[in-house]
């Protein structure tokens, strides 16, 4: 060892990192740990092959989504070059003090782990929000060209980042780790960290009771515009102008809310446990060794597979949403071509239509003399 290290390095420090990153209570969660960081990619590129799933989303709901899912992805990403560095770190060392980390060394993953998990949680919020507000502009939602979705998810993005620049802007870069991740080993930001943390869960119960109350609105408004379970055309408002549409966006908001609902409420559960196990962690902090503390860390470490069940989830719902596309072209083209009669129903329609409108034009199946004018004239040469 040179002296440089004896200088930095504290002879029991390193002795403690050894002791916690050789263990296999600390290693076998962190394979896991980058195991499932490995199949949110996996996960990432089915759900790339099911863009088209996506077009039938309202614009919002697609920015939203595609922010939520790039929250993962970049989440994914540092965590994945946190635990390699890990792995390569434990097997390259010589010395104890070789596994200890400094913090100047990991300061930009974590604070990429910070904004990815706060931006994740807003986008949830938002997604939710943007649900409601779909809800409560019923029948003319669908229509708006807005950037509400834009507006919403620029907003986070820069909340996000002042938060994180306030949990971090205090970060002694001398303090040593055996983890990027490490962040309750650190006294410099620990506090604010576990501050954030609360903000985080309160938001998530939030996300939670505003997917309640989404469900029971649209579940209102479905029993208002359509014939559920066999019942009555009456029970349908006939008195609205054009109720088809309302069906047909009632259809259409019960899908993307039965599609989205497990995704959020799944996530927003996971990061709760997750928020939950890591402040009793923290409280053991002071009757535990710090080794027994960082191996107990590994193991409640439950954001990698919050990501990956979100992926996972993202890609079950797009391939639902293909295999009900092909069951309903399959049972269009099984069908039967409508019957003389019904063709002749809506031939007389049609050419009611036009002698309304064009009177001095009668269709030749009125019966009047004047046949249709055609719509285009050619031009001889």
């Amino acid at each position: 060892m040179d002296l440089s290290k004896e200088q930095v390095y504290n002879i029991t420090q390193c002795e403690e990192a050894a002791a916690t990153v050789s263990s296999p209570l600390y290693l076998i969660p962190s394979i896991f740990h980058t195991l499932a960081t490995a199949g949110t990619y996996y996960m990432l590129w089915k759900v790339c092959c099911s863009y088209t799933s996506w077009l039938a989303y309202h614009v919002n709901t697609k920015v939203l989504m595609l922010v939520h899912m790039g929250s993962i992805v970049l989440f994914s990403t540092a965590t994945l070059i946190n635990y390699m560095s890990l792995f390569l770190n434990a097997i390259m060392a010589k010395e104890d003090c070789d596994y200890l980390y400094q913090t100047s060394s990991c300061s930009f993953l974590r604070r990429i782990f910070f904004f990815s998990n706060l931006l994740g949680c807003f986008m949830r919020i938002s997604i939710m929000g943007e649900r409601a507000y779909a809800i409560s502009k019923f029948g003319t939602y669908e229509h708006m060209q807005s950037k509400f979705g834009y507006y919403v998810a620029s907003g986070f993005v820069a909340l996000s980042l002042v938060i994180v620049c306030w949990v971090t802007w205090m970060e002694d870069s001398s303090e040593l780790l055996t983890n990027c991740y490490a962040f309750s080993s650190c006294p410099s930001i620990r506090n604010r960290v576990y501050e954030m943390f609360r903000f985080q869960l309160l938001l998530e119960f939030v996300t939670l009771g505003i997917c309640i109350y989404v469900c029971r609105c649209n579940r209102t408004i479905r029993k208002r515009y359509e014939c559920i379970d066999g019942g009555s055309a009456s029970s349908v408002n006939h008195s609205d102008n054009g109720w088809l549409s309302p069906r047909y966006t009632t259809h259409e908001s019960t899908k993307i809310l039965g599609n989205l609902f497990p995704i959020i409420v799944c996530s927003s559960v996971i990061m709760s446990v997750y928020i939950c196990f890591s402040h009793l962690g923290h409280l053991l902090l002071p009757i535990m060794t710090l080794a027994h503390y960082k191996q107990l860390a590994s193991w409640i470490f439950l954001i990698p597979y919050n990501a990956f069940f979100s992926m996972l989830l993202y890609d079950f719902v797009f391939q639902c949403d293909r295999a009900q596309k092909l069951a309903s072209l399959e049972n269009a083209m099984k069908e039967k071509f409508p019957t003389e009669m019904f063709q002749d129903i809506i031939s007389k329609f049609w050419d009611k239509r036009y002698d309304e409108a064009y009177p001095d034009r009668a269709s030749s199946r009125s019966g009047q003399s004047t046949p249709r004018s055609p719509r285009y004239q050619t031009t001889e040469c």
